[in-house]
């Protein structure tokens, strides 16, 4: 997540940037070596535990961004921080008066001084640390400017950002915390050290900082009440550690989605009677279903071991559940082809296995990159339609051993199956046509080659069932003298059957009369 390095770095480069600025602000004063004044002294007064006063500098420096925590909680946390013992030295203070600590880093000391039911704390320079060349007061005020800057910055984040010891106790927050203490506890609020919103003992034990960043819940300071998720992200810094904790609510709600979603996903796919195999963009499988081990007959244990593509359709060939190929380099060759195909773009084969089934292997690619292999067992599919073949075969057989002409129509007037005496009849070759004719053009291919007759209205009436689908009778006669009969019977489904029988008596007389009035064309006999 690009703002949440974003918000390490800021954090760490400020926390940084804060402790060198008071460092440098108070190494660079000076003091005498006996006698250090009070004025310009980062000094504070304690009546009875309480802050009763606080010199400008001390503000600065000890009390700055406290929000609604007590004062002297405040300015001795931070006092804590550079002293050691000073809890100690504040407890024996009324027998001895007098104690002068000396920081962790050598570059400042605290005086504390007793007068009564009054402590006075003052933080100097240490009598060894020179004034930087060229440093002024105007310096020091830009820097005082650019260390209450830095401070704006850090309190205007929207992150949790706080620095505690190895022991758990936290040292310095930012405002983003303060407020999140005075949410989540509000009885809490104001008190110093803060309560601590995270389990982070175990993670910066000893010292040690993880280096990558851990998903926590808030805590609610050891109420037990689970609240939301942040991500935190820890940095050594000084001796402690510095924690920055980004709301991560977001993402767990996205990944809790996701996961119902793949759940959802897998319950439907165990359902599913075709085989799921999904490989990612590595080529390795990374989904399937239970019935591709149905299918395939592959054990689940081989199928868990992620294999590559590659390793999955070779496990396939030695199962016999692919096609065998002539030699293993094209067989190759072809696997890397399937794979170039299927990444493209949808791609469908037909497998046909040793033992007699047929499979239907679909390849889908995805968005980033995976590739989705669907196995369907086509077998009962290709069995029917082989059956469904066969028998239309049949039929066309009985229907070519007749010996009268037969046409099959369909509901909207397709002609869809005829014989080969209809197509000899008629002399058309319906098998090589691309598309069918119609029943009106059937019967004005009848009549162009027969006699006028006037029944031709009623027997195209007829064929399209406009006599309400009736079945019905009608003679005509051919141009060359030979009788027809035409037999239209309805079918089932609403279509039509029609037989056309030449009929083997011609009427000598009918014949000449057609002819001597020319409407008869006899063909010349060879």
């Amino acid at each position: 997540m690009p703002e949440v390095a974003f918000a390490v770095a800021l954090s760490t480069a400020i926390g940084c940037c804060i402790a060198l600025g008071l460092a440098f602000l108070w190494s660079g004063r000076t003091a005498a070596p006996d006698c250090v004044p009070d004025d310009g002294a980062a000094s504070i007064v304690l009546e009875d535990g309480h802050l009763v006063d606080a010199t400008d500098a001390a503000e600065r420096l000890l009390l700055a961004g406290r929000g609604d925590a007590r004062a002297e909680d405040v300015a001795l946390a931070r006092l804590e921080v550079r002293f050691d013992n000073l809890r100690a030295s504040l407890a024996s203070i009324a027998r001895t008066g007098r104690a002068q600590l000396v920081s962790r880093d050598g570059t400042a000391l605290l005086r504390i001084r007793a007068d009564g039911r009054r402590v006075r704390l003052s933080m100097v320079d240490a009598e060894t640390v020179t004034v930087a060349p060229g440093l002024d007061s105007g310096t020091l005020s830009e820097m005082e400017r650019e260390l209450d800057a830095l401070r704006s910055v850090h309190d205007s984040v929207p992150f949790l950002v706080w620095r505690q010891r190895a022991d758990g106790t936290i040292t310095w927050i930012n405002r983003t915390y303060l407020d999140t203490v005075a949410a989540a506890l509000p009885e809490r609020a104001g008190t110093w050290p803060p309560p601590a919103l995270f389990e982070v003992g175990d993670l910066v034990a000893d010292g040690a900082t993880p280096q990558r960043p851990r998903r926590l819940r808030l805590t609610a300071g050891g109420t037990g009440e689970a609240g939301p998720w942040f991500e935190c992200h820890f940095a050594a810094v000084g001796g402690e550690v510095q924690v920055t904790a980004v709301s991560a609510e977001d993402m767990v709600a996205a990944e809790e989605t996701s996961r119902g979603f793949v759940m959802t996903l897998s319950k439907t796919f165990a359902n599913l009677t075709t085989g799921l195999a999904v490989f990612g963009k590595d080529r390795r499988l990374a989904l399937f279903n239970p019935a591709l081990t149905d299918l395939t007959g592959l054990p689940v244990d081989r199928l868990l071991s992620r294999p590559t593509l590659f390793a999955f359709l070779d496990a396939l060939r030695s199962r016999n559940v692919m096609p065998e190929p002539k030699d293993y380099r094209s067989w190759r060759a072809r696997m890397a082809d399937l794979e170039a195909a299927a990444s493209e773009g949808p791609y469908t084969e037909t497998w046909h296995l040793p033992d007699g089934r047929c499979y239907r292997l679909i390849g889908h690619p995805q968005p980033d990159g995976a590739l989705a292999l669907l196995f369907e067992d086509i077998s009962a599919e290709i069995g029917l339609s082989r059956s469904f073949r066969a028998e239309l075969e049949v039929n066309q057989a009985i229907l070519d051993s007749l010996d009268e002409a037969v046409a099959v129509f369909d509901l909207s007037g397709t002609l869809t199956l005829a014989n080969r005496m209809y197509e000899a009849l008629w002399e058309v070759a319906l098998r090589e046509r691309v598309t069918a004719p119609t029943a009106g053009e059937a019967v004005a291919q009848w009549q162009a080659r027969s006699a006028p007759s006037a029944g031709w209205g009623a027997l195209q009436d007829c064929l399209t069932g406009r006599d309400g689908n009736e079945p019905c009778t009608a003679d005509m006669r051919l141009l060359d003298g030979r009788a027809l009969r035409y037999r239209v019977s309805p079918l089932p489904g609403r279509g039509t059957l029609v037989r056309i029988q030449v009929r083997p008596e011609t009427q000598i007389h009918e014949v000449r009369s057609l002819r001597d009035s020319g409407r008869l064309h006899l063909r010349a006999e060879a």
